[in-house]
C-alpha cells in the first residue's frame, strides 16, 4: 500500500509528512517495548502512517494501540474552514480494521484496536494485562496522537492521564486543541523536561 492511498483514509490531507518524520524519529530512539497510541482512527489513514514509521524505525515488534469507539456517534470535522458534520458508520470501522490489519500482515506489524472511548481506555487499561512478544505492554508511551474527542474536558481528561506517561523523547500530538485550553500549553511546557511545541496544520507536537 503507497502513502498516496494512506492519505485517502485521513481528513488531514495533504500534510502528513511532518507527522510521520516525528513519528519515524520517535519510533527510532525510544524504547521499543513502548506502544503507539492514537485516539480517534477514522478510516484509519493517520495510524497508517504510524504504522508505517514503526516499520521504516526498523522497531517492528513495537504495538500500534489504537483507541474508537465508532457506533454512529455524530461528529465534526474541518475541510479548509468549513466545518462538516458526519456519523462514524460501522463501513468506517470494517475499512479502518481492514487496511490497518492487511498492513499489519504485509509487514509484520502488532496493531490492538480498543473499540471504547478514550475515557474507558483510560479506566480498564491500568487494570489489564496486554501481552506483546511474551512481556506485558507497560503503561508508559512513546508516541500519542489524541484526534478522537476535541471537547475540553475530554482532552484536558486525555492529557492527565497521558502527559505523565510519555517516555523521555516520546512525543504527544494533538489535533484541533480547544481554544479555551490555550492556557494548558503553558502547563505542558512546564511539564515535558523539554517543553516546546510547534502548530502545524492544526496539529501541536509536544516534545518530552
Amino acid at each position: 500500500m503507497r502513502v498516496e492511498e494512506f492519505d485517502k483514509l485521513t481528513d488531514h490531507s495533504p500534510g502528513m509528512d511532518l507527522f510521520y518524520n516525528f513519528a519515524l524519529e520517535t519510533s527510532k530512539k525510544v524504547d521499543e517495548t513502548l506502544p503507539f497510541v492514537e485516539i480517534g482512527v477514522r478510516l484509519g489513514g493517520s495510524s497508517l502512517y504510524l504504522l508505517k514509521a514503526i516499520k521504516d524505525s526498523g522497531k517492528i515488534k513495537r504495538p500500534l494501540v489504537t483507541i474508537d469507539p465508532y457506533g454512529e456517534i455524530p461528529y465534526e470535522f474541518k475541510v479548509g474552514n468549513i466545518k462538516t458534520k458526519a456519523v462514524y458508520t460501522e463501513s468506517f470501522y470494517r475499512t479502518a480494521l481492514k487496511e490497518l490489519s492487511n498492513y499489519c500482515y504485509q509487514n509484520n506489524l502488532l496493531h490492538i484496536n480498543f473499540k471504547i472511548t478514550s475515557e474507558d481506555f483510560i479506566n480498564i487499561f491500568p487494570l489489564i494485562k496486554v501481552w506483546n512478544e511474551g512481556k506485558i505492554i507497560p503503561e508508559n508511551f512513546g508516541f500519542v496522537y489524541l484526534d478522537g474527542s476535541h471537547e475540553e474536558k475530554v482532552v484536558a481528561m486525555e492529557l492527565d492521564y497521558f502527559l505523565p506517561k510519555v517516555c523521555s523523547g516520546g512525543i504527544l500530538v494533538i489535533d484541533d486543541f480547544p481554544a479555551v485550553m490555550d492556557s494548558k500549553i503553558e502547563i505542558i511546557q512546564h511539564t515535558l523536561r523539554n517543553g516546546k511545541h510547534d502548530y502545524f496544520q492544526r496539529m501541536y507536537y509536544f516534545k518530552n
